[in-house]
């Protein structure tokens, strides 16, 4: 049962796939990548016996039954997406332009660089000033991952996120027109541009978060294969697209993994006890956050069984979260899921066990609530598909869905 479930869910993830993704990198593809990332590698891996779940003295001998039932939880939950899409697509579903603009018209090249220039600017200003206050980058990073000193600051973490996007969509837009004209301006652009690409993905990453600084590896390197003209003129071939993602593909996920080991080291001087002395396999697990499915599994087990569903309270805090702390001065201070989940088995322990939409949708409201979440993912997948839609040939809506 638990390895045909987990085959059903892989079926699923390329159903919504070949179904709805326009390209393999639009919006959709990459929620498919992102799913069979966070919960298909480890549905296959523990159905076929590849590793346990994690971690072990959580899950007795009936781990692999509690892997079928949650790999059937997961195929709910896609059964709502399918849903929430075909809703979208047949009702011709978008979103109010001034919440969420149309990305048609490329921006002259001078507009990129001052943006990247002013972003990369403030962000740098913010990150050294942090920096003096903290010591550093490894006390930078223990103040924001371990000691939580910086909670009520996060919004300044805005800035680098956003600058590092925008030059990486700077970058691919002079690869983009790389065909018409070479000079020496566009060189010193495309190097500008990723040197702020990265340097922005630093700044975050001494905030302890690695998935910005992945995002610029991955859309880099993709983005400048996949928008590179061929010299026919023609667009570029199944095979260069493919090539160019399986590339990236790699490479992101080996910068994830390597960023992991060394924010921990930067920050504690070895590697956490999660990683060390584990199978490769198990590494790769939790240093790419996979273990979110085995975080999923837990709470399948446990809710309503020993616990009581939380009646929406993580969707209360995630609303106000964005309201300013100077209009909502009572509001809570931590809206982490998983580190409340955690806490639960080992409440001495400050990082978490995030279990993911689905299971925030699930420690909520049950099993309707998987349903109504996919149902709403899926309709939202479809109105921000079609925002991006021009994400094939535009840099900006291409990083803006990665």
């Amino acid at each position: 049962m638990t390895q045909l479930s987990a085959i059903l869910l892989i079926g699923l993830i390329w159903l919504v796939y070949s179904q709805w993704a326009r390209w393999p990198l639009d919006l959709v593809g990459l929620f498919c990548a992102g799913f069979l990332l966070f919960y298909g590698f480890r549905s296959l891996v523990v159905a076929f016996g590849l590793d346990q779940l994690y971690p072990e003295y959580l899950f007795g001998a009936n781990g692999s039954i509690l892997a079928g039932r949650t790999n059937l939880l997961l195929c709910l939950f896609l059964g709502g997406v399918i849903g929430g899409l075909t809703l979208s697509s047949r009702f011709g579903l978008h979103l109010p332009r001034p919440l969420f603009p149309e990305i048609v018209n490329h921006p002259r090249g001078s507009r990129y660089l001052a943006v990247v220039a002013a972003l990369t600017g403030v962000s740098t200003a913010i990150t050294l000033v942090l920096f003096a206050r903290y010591g550093g980058f490894s006390g930078l990073l223990r103040a924001a991952k371990y000691d939580r000193d910086l909670t009520g600051l996060n919004v300044l973490r805005i800035v680098p996120s956003i600058g590092a996007l925008v030059a990486v969509a700077s970058a691919i837009d002079v690869v983009r027109l790389w065909g018409a004209s070479r000079s020496v301006g566009r060189r010193d652009r495309l190097m500008l541009s990723v040197v702020c690409a990265l340097l922005n993905g630093y700044y975050v990453f001494a905030w302890g978060q690695r998935s910005v600084l992945a995002m610029v590896v991955f859309s880099l390197i993709a983005g400048l294969v996949i928008f590179r003209p061929p010299r026919s003129g023609s667009r570029p071939s199944s095979l260069r697209i493919w090539g160019g993602i399986t590339m990236a593909a790699i490479i992101g996920v080996v910068a994830v993994v390597g960023l992991r080991v060394a924010r921990d080291t930067a920050a504690t001087g070895d590697l956490s006890p999660n990683l060390k002395g584990q199978s490769v396999v198990r590494q790769l697990s939790v240093a790419t956050n996979s273990t979110s499915y085995d975080a999923l599994a837990l709470v399948h087990r446990d809710w309503p069984a020993v616990f009581p569903y939380r009646g929406g309270q993580d969707f209360a805090a995630g609303l106000a979260a964005a309201v300013p702390r100077v209009l909502l001065p009572d509001k809570p201070t931590s809206i982490s899921t998983g580190a409340w989940l955690r806490r639960i088995y080992e409440p001495d322990t400050l990082n978490g066990w995030p279990p993911g939409a689905v299971g925030e949708w699930y420690l909520n409201f049950g099993l309707p609530g998987v349903l109504f979440g996919g149902v709403v993912s899926g309709i939202a997948l479809g109105m921000l598909q079609f925002a991006l839609r021009s994400s094939r040939g535009h840099p900006l809506a291409f990083v803006a869905s990665v």
